[in-house]
């Protein structure tokens, strides 16, 4: 891995079984000082496991960990440098949010004017200044998070490991203590790897984003590259895809799906490491947001009939049924002659299905 001096955490080649089964295999990962890392993947992958083991509450059977340039793999959990922070907030009943937050300044000896300072600065942050001297239980949800976090960042931590933080607040809590964990992120320049089951929440947060799945990380980049350019059809399932058919490849650079035939650039092909054979072969592909627009059905094109709308902050959008497949695809005011208006569609309407090439990506099989 390159540029590891300037790494907060380097993780090379970790074992970590889960029980019996082989578990996690083979997995490296960095992340930078001042970075966030969000690894997403799906349920039973092992991301509580790698969070676990990195902070050293989890065992492993082979490889290392490394925090600030330090070689912890053999070190207890609290002299690791790092801070591990749970789904569910927990926060010492007896108290005060003040007291909670000082608390491990406290055990470390530091003096009260500074211990002062910095938990009135965290509090500040997480807009809880008002609240120091209030009991937890008499906190919301939002609020207790809002004040974990404050605990967990005033001992300014090398690294700080998150478990699905936001997964147990409602929408609008969830977006408040998001925005409070990066003020906290930035002002101190924490380093940061979180995990989440929320590939959006991964799209907001992430610096990079890794792929976990079947014990490795598939892939990891930029949101852009990730969401863009998944590397494989499971990646791109893991990531929220599910616009996905086969479809058949030839020489001319022909697509051919059930959504009927596509033209494709062969430059496009040619960058994916793919070259049309003279006969078929089968491909695979993915529709990415925005490759596929609603049209009245055309005479020399497959139909399909609209299931169902359903409605969301972008808009409504309609589900068809395409080779035995659930297809959503947004309704959007027309910007193409010929585009369906959304006013007119409703359960029932027969549409053809328009598909933008340069939105698509194709993965031999």
């Amino acid at each position: 891995m390159s540029g590891q001096a300037a790494d907060t955490l380097v993780v090379q080649n970790l074992f970590v079984p889960f029980g019996t089964e082989p578990g996690l295999h083979d997995v490296s990962l960095r992340v930078a000082r001042g970075e966030r890392v969000v690894i997403v993947g799906p349920s039973g992958a092992g991301k509580t496991s790698l969070l676990r083991a990195i902070a050293g509450l989890t065992a492993i059977t082979n490889g290392s960990v490394s925090i600030a340039g330090r070689d912890v793999t053999q070190l207890p959990p609290e002299q690791r440098g790092a801070v591990y922070m749970h789904q569910t907030p927990l926060l010492f009943p007896h108290l005060s949010v003040f007291e909670n937050v000082a608390f491990s300044l406290r055990v470390r000896g530091v003096a009260t004017v500074e211990i002062n300072e910095r938990v009135h600065e965290a509090l500040q942050k997480v807009q809880l200044d008002a609240l120091a001297t209030r009991a937890p239980h008499t906190l919301s949800g939002g609020q207790q998070h809002r004040a974990a976090l404050a605990r967990a960042v005033v001992s300014r931590p090398e690294l700080l490991l998150l478990d699905e933080p936001f997964s147990s607040l409602d929408p609008r809590l969830r977006d408040d203590v998001r925005d409070a964990l990066v003020a906290l992120q930035e002002e101190f320049k924490l380093s940061v790897l979180l995990i989440t089951h929320d590939v959006d929440e991964a799209s907001r947060l992430a610096d990079r984003i890794g792929v976990l799945m079947d014990g490795r990380i598939m892939q990891m980049g930029t949101p852009a590259d990730v969401f863009e350019s998944p590397t494989t059809t499971a990646v791109a399932v893991a990531l929220g895809r599910r616009n996905i058919l086969e479809g058949t490849l030839n020489s001319h650079g022909e697509l051919r799906c059930a959504l009927g035939v596509v033209a494709v650039n062969a430059e496009a092909l040619e960058e994916a490491g793919i070259v049309p054979a003279h006969a078929g072969f089968d491909v695979a592909i993915l529709f990415l947001p925005q490759a596929l627009s609603l049209v009245p059905p055309l005479p020399d094109g497959p139909a399909f009939q609209v299931q169902r709308i359903t409605y969301g902050g972008d808009g409504p959008t309609a589900r068809l049924t395409v080779a035995s497949k659930s297809f959503d695809i947004p309704i959007a005011r027309p910007l193409i002659a010929g585009d369906v208006a959304s006013a007119s569609i409703v359960v029932g309407t027969r549409v053809s299905v328009r598909v933008d090439p340069s939105r698509i990506r194709i993965f031999q099989k």
